[in-house]
């Protein structure tokens, strides 16, 4: 597990003077005061992992934000919610393509998301069910040194708003150095 609480920077803060009420008044309108909590689950047996994570994160200030970013940036919408929530699950499996050696590896897996970036949002906001997300994910990793994995998948994406999937194909390469 772990967490987090803190604010987020402003450079409106730099040079006013603590006096000046309507300055201060308005740099704190472009903090957002974030709370954050993760959880996260690993489970490895005879080549099969099993990966469950959850996140919570709460953002204080949220309305005054978004009104300061829509007054003050012509052509700028600002839509951060309150509370945003997510969680994944993912069970793959290690298939060693040579005995007695641990690479190349083929990795299949198949991973499921559901998160609602507006779970909650703030005064002069509407809820917008089409942040509100399903994926499932199915795909295929091949390892072929420790840092190095050619990857694959297709995604079946939705919303509540949108609650017929649409489908979307990616193909990626990892270096980790």
């Amino acid at each position: 597990m772990s967490g987090y609480y803190g604010f987020s920077e402003s450079n409106l803060y730099n040079g006013i003077s603590r006096d000046d009420e309507t300055a201060v008044a308005t740099a704190d309108s472009t903090r957002l005061e974030i709370g954050m909590v993760a959880a996260n689950l690993q489970y490895n047996i005879a080549g099969f992992q099993l990966m469950i994570e959850g996140n919570y994160t709460s953002f204080g200030n949220s309305g005054e934000y978004n009104e300061y970013v829509m007054n003050n940036h012509a052509g700028t919408n600002s839509n951060v919610a309150k509370e945003v929530m997510g969680f994944y699950t993912e069970l793959s499996y290690r298939w060693k393509l040579k005995k007695e050696q641990n690479f190349p590896q083929l990795i299949p897996f198949v991973r499921y998301e559901n998160y609602d970036t507006h779970m909650t949002v703030g005064r002069g906001l509407t809820e917008n069910d089409g942040y509100n997300r399903e994926v499932l994910t199915a795909g295929l990793g091949f390892q072929l040194l420790p840092g190095i994995i050619f990857k694959t998948d297709y995604q079946w994406l939705k919303t509540v708003s949108e609650p017929r999937p649409t489908g979307m194909f990616n193909l990626g390469f990892g270096y980790w150095f």
